[in-house]
């Protein structure tokens, strides 16, 4: 599965009552992150910590919606808190 025709999705990580986070692949920059589907209509809902992962990029997919992407490590160390 690929989102954004970018980031290919490897395992689930998590999911709530906003959305789902997988590790996923990005084949642009040959890395792994983190990528957060969103529910439709949440976005606006999305919680934000100063001092949790940084966006790298989002966008909408035509499949699975809206998607934000992070660094994998940050986003697994916010998990762990």
């Amino acid at each position: 599965m690929t989102v954004g025709e970018r980031y290919r999705l490897l395992r689930r990580l998590s999911a709530d009552g906003v959305g789902e986070t997988w590790e996923a692949f990005d084949s642009r920059l040959d890395r792994s992150v983190a990528l957060r589907l969103v529910t439709a209509g949440r976005a606006a809902a999305l919680p934000t910590r100063e001092d949790g992962p940084r966006p790298l990029d989002g966008g909408t997919d035509p499949t699975y919606g809206s998607f934000l992407v992070y660094e994998l490590a940050a986003a697994l160390e916010a998990t762990e808190r």
